[in-house]
C-alpha cells in the first residue's frame, strides 16, 4: 500500500487555510485525475512491460513495434539519423532494433505513445516536461547500470529514469496555484526539501501519485518502486533496492545538467550513502554525467525530428 491511504483528508472535503484559500487536495480529486490521464499506448505499455522480463529477444521488440505504424516509421526514422550513424540505410525493423538497441525503442515509443509526458508542467515551470527530464535521467541510470557492476537492471533502470517523475503529470495542475508558496517553502528552510513542501501545500507529494498512476497503468511492483521511491531510495523493498538507487543517482546526475525548466531540480538531496554503495567516486560521477548529457541531447534531437 502506498502511503497516500494514511492521509487524513481522504474525503471528498479539503482543507483551509487560515486566510480561506484551499492547501489540501482530497484523496478523490487524485484518484480522478489519474484515471483521467490518457494510457499508454499499446506498444509503449508492452515495451514498458518487457523491460521487466531479462528473457526477451531482440524478435520480441519487433513484434510490439510492427503492430504500430506510427512507432515503425518513428524507429526507422530514428535508425537513420546521426544518433545511430548507420553505414548504410536501415529499411527493415529487425535492423533498426538491432541497432537502435531496446532504450531507443522505448524511448521511441513513449515519445508518440504517451504524450501527456511532453506537455509542459505549469506547477513545476513553464518549461518542465516529464519526457526531457526522464530521457537526461534514463540515459544516466542506464550508464551507472552498466558501468557500476549492474549491467542486468540496465533496461530496467533505464524505463524507470524515463517514467520516475509520472506523478507530477497529475499532480502539476494542482500544484500551480501554489508553486510560489511552495518556491518559497524550500527557500527558507520552511521545507526540507520540494518534496515535503509539495506535502506541506497540498497534503500529498509527486512520488505518492506517481506510484497511483503506476497502479493505474500496472507497470509492475519494480518500477512502482523507482517512481515511489526515487527520492527516498531507503523506502524502497529489499528486492529492488539497487534499481532505485541507481535511479536516485541518475536524478541526482540529471539535475546538475541543467536547461531543462524545472523549478525544482536542486531541491532534493543526493543521497552520499547511495554514491558510495554504487561505487560512484567524484570522477565516474562527472564522466556520467558529461556522457549522458551528450548522449541524451543528441537523442532528444532524433526523437524531435523523427
Amino acid at each position: 500500500m502506498t502511503r497516500i491511504d494514511s492521509w487524513s483528508h481522504c474525503g471528498e472535503r479539503e482543507a483551509k487555510r487560515r486566510d480561506g484559500s484551499m492547501s489540501m487536495i482530497s484523496k478523490r480529486r487524485i484518484e480522478r485525475a489519474v484515471r483521467e490521464l490518457m494510457p499508454l499506448s499499446d506498444a509503449a505499455q508492452a515495451l514498458v512491460r518487457m523491460s521487466h522480463d531479462p528473457d526477451h529477444s531482440s524478435a520480441d521488440i519487433v513484434r510490439i513495434v510492427e503492430r504500430d505504424a506510427a512507432l515503425t516509421i518513428r524507429v526507422l526514422r530514428i535508425a537513420n539519423s546521426p544518433v545511430v550513424a548507420p553505414i548504410s540505410p536501415v529499411e527493415s525493423l529487425a535492423q533498426a532494433v538491432s541497432l537502435m538497441g531496446e532504450d531507443k525503442i522505448v524511448t521511441a515509443a513513449l515519445s508518440i505513445g504517451a504524450n501527456w509526458m511532453k506537455e509542459s508542467l505549469s506547477g513545476y515551470g513553464p518549461d518542465a516536461r516529464i519526457f526531457d527530464n526522464g530521457l537526461k535521467t534514463a540515459i544516466a541510470a542506464g550508464l551507472i547500470a552498466k558501468r557500476q557492476g549492474h549491467a542486468e537492471l540496465a533496461p530496467l533502470a533505464y524505463t524507470g529514469g524515463l517514467l520516475h517523475d509520472i506523478g507530477k503529470a497529475v499532480l502539476s495542475a494542482f500544484l500551480e496555484p501554489e508553486v510560489s508558496s511552495t518556491i518559497e517553502a524550500v527557500e527558507s528552510g520552511r521545507a526540507a526539501d520540494w518534496l515535503a513542501a509539495e506535502k506541506a501545500e497540498l497534503g500529498v507529494d509527486h512520488c505518492e501519485v506517481g506510484a497511483m498512476v503506476a497502479d493505474h497503468f500496472n507497470l509492475g511492483p519494480a518500477l512502482r518502486s523507482v517512481i515511489a521511491h526515487h527520492h527516498v531510495p531507503g523506502e524502497a523493498a529489499e528486492e529492488h533496492t539497487d534499481l532505485v538507487k541507481i535511479v536516485h543517482a541518475a536524478d541526482g546526475i540529471r539535475a546538475l545538467m541543467g536547461g531543462d525548466g524545472s523549478v525544482d531540480a536542486l531541491a532534493y538531496p543526493l543521497e552520499v550513502r547511495v554514491l558510495e554503495d554504487l561505487d560512484l567516486d567524484p570522477e565516474r560521477f562527472s564522466e556520467i554525467l558529461c556522457d549522458a548529457l551528450t548522449e541524451s541531447t543528441a537523442l532528444a534531437e532524433a526523437v524531435g525530428s523523427a
